[in-house]
C-alpha cells in the first residue's frame, strides 16, 4: 500500500493524532520479515542505495515514478534483492 504517512503512522508525534487511522497503524507498527511495515520516504540514509525500506518520494503521487521506491517494493515481494534494480532510466 503506497499513501501518506499522516493517515496511518500513529507513532510520529509530529503528526496531528486526529487523522491517524488507528487500526492501520496498529497493522503497520507490526514487522513482515523483519522489516518494519511502513517506509517513510525520505527516512532511508542518503548513501544507502537499495534495501527494502527506501523511498525517495516528494510527493504524492511521485511513487511510481521513484527507482528506489520501485526497488524496495520489488526487494519485499522477492523477499531478497532483484538481480537487476530499476533505473531511473528505467522510468523514462
Amino acid at each position: 500500500m503506497l499513501g501518506m504517512e499522516k493517515f496511518i503512522n500513529g507513532q510520529n508525534p509530529e503528526l496531528d493524532a486526529d487523522f491517524v487511522d488507528s487500526e492501520i497503524a496498529t497493522m503497520l507498527n507490526k514487522k513482515i520479515n523483519g522489516w518494519p511495515s511502513l517506509v517513510i520516504a525520505g527516512a532511508a540514509a542518503a548513501k544507502k542505495q537499495t534495501g527494502p525500506s527506501i523511498s525517495r518520494s516528494e510527493r504524492h503521487g511521485d511513487f511510481d515514478n521513484d527507482s528506489f521506491t520501485l526497488n524496495s517494493v520489488l526487494f519485499r515481494i522477492l523477499k531478497q534483492e532483484p538481480k537487476r534494480l530499476f533505473t531511473t532510466r528505467d522510468l523514462q
